[in-house]
């Protein structure tokens, strides 16, 4: 592979499942990283002297100015090599170094579940959601820290909800699904169309439902706005889990009021890797292993768990793609009277677990069992 053929090194990254490619010079050298699975693997490594020439051709595929490198910039291009045709996302940061470059594969999103039944969920929990969504208006967020599969979450929702009987419009930064009946706008502070700006004209549209990200907390007054209309809203937010959403959107300045009359769910998920079916092996479970899993020794129907060992597959990591833990919150009449009242976080996740409510642990607990995924996985996502 030719040093600076950055081809070759798209196409390497795609073949080992990377999801990005990370460009970081440091005091000796450039690193090349890809992030496959959610974690970074160093690949190879280059000489300083491509630093400039890496960068210009990197901009230069996505049209930005490569005379400027004191500032962060961001683009977009189509890659095309043999029969692979990629869309890719691209991000420069300025370093003490020299420039950071990011490189984010956007068409991964073909290979991501696309129906609730496929994410890993729960029977109850898919049942729970498909009924909110039957409701003429309602708040439903899907919450989760950054790249914990909460649009992913969002797509599938929609996928339940029969596009041609009703007026749904999506705003992201890029498209969001191939359904020709759901209107897809693309916002941009830069051009002086952001967020909120159109979510509040999509009331003016007579929306059915609106699908955006909470990124602050002008979109958040629009979004309730709306809500409060009769329109559905399906919408992101980066917090921890679902009760988090709960004290975020409080802190974000809407009434506690407003925010349980117009909430009525909130799914969590985070994303676990799967353990290598290629090095699978069972092992016997030990002390540690029946207590973080809550087990009886004595009476426990399960005594051996799976991992993965290490193979040529799985770049010798043990695991091999990843599946997400869920939970999902419905808001009922106790919950809304604690949010009225500025219940603390920790009294409202006491009622719901009282109630059978399972949590992010329980659902990766659940994975551990079935061999899915490992104890050291689970505790890595969720601790």
């Amino acid at each position: 592979m030719n040093d600076l053929d950055i081809g070759s090194i798209i196409a390497d990254a795609q073949k080992k499942r990377a999801s990005s490619i990370h460009i970081h010079p440091n005091k000796n050298e450039i690193v090349i990283r890809y992030k496959i699975d959610g974690i970074y693997h160093n690949i190879r490594s280059l000489s300083l002297n491509h630093k400039s020439e890496l960068s210009a051709k990197l901009k230069i595929l996505a049209m930005l100015d490569i005379t400027e490198r004191r500032i962060p910039q961001t683009g977009f291009f189509t890659f095309e090599k043999d029969n692979l045709k990629l869309k890719i996302s691209i991000s420069t940061l300025p370093t003490i170094f020299g420039e950071r470059i990011c490189l984010k594969f956007l068409d991964n999103h073909k290979n991501r579940p696309e129906k609730l039944f496929e994410l890993g969920m729960t029977d109850t929990q898919i049942e729970t959601l498909c009924l909110q969504l039957k409701k003429n208006s309602s708040l439903i967020v899907s919450a989760g820290p950054a790249g914990s599969g909460k649009s992913t979450m969002l797509k599938c929702l929609v996928s339940e909800i029969d596009s041609t009987q009703n007026n749904i419009m999506s705003f992201d930064t890029d498209t969001f699904t191939d359904d020709q009946n759901i209107c897809q706008i693309k916002t941009s502070n830069n051009d002086g169309f952001s967020l909120s700006t159109g979510i509040r004209h999509a009331g003016f549209q007579e929306a059915d439902i609106i699908i955006a990200d909470i990124d602050n907390c002008e979109t958040l007054d629009q979004l309730t706005r709306n809500a409060l209309r009769g329109t559905s809203i399906l919408c992101s937010l980066n917090v921890f889990d679902s009760v988090s959403a709960i004290m975020r959107i409080q802190d974000m300045g809407i009434s506690p009021n407003v925010i349980a009359s117009v909430l009525s769910c909130i799914t969590s998920s985070k994303l676990v890797r799967k353990i290598c079916k290629y090095c699978s092996e069972e092992y016997i479970m030990s002390e540690t292993d029946y207590r973080v899993l809550e087990l009886d020794k004595e009476n426990s129907p399960v005594h051996n768990l799976k991992r993965g060992v290490g193979c040529s597959h799985c770049m010798q990591t043990g695991f091999m793609g990843w599946t997400g833990i869920y939970e999902v919150l419905l808001i009922d009449n106790t919950i809304r009277r604690m949010i009225m009242n500025n219940s603390a976080g920790k009294e409202i996740r006491k009622y719901a677990e009282s109630l059978s409510f399972e949590t992010l642990l329980m659902s990766g607990r659940t994975k551990v069992i079935n061999g899915i995924t490992t104890i050291e996985e689970l505790l890595r996502i969720v601790h």
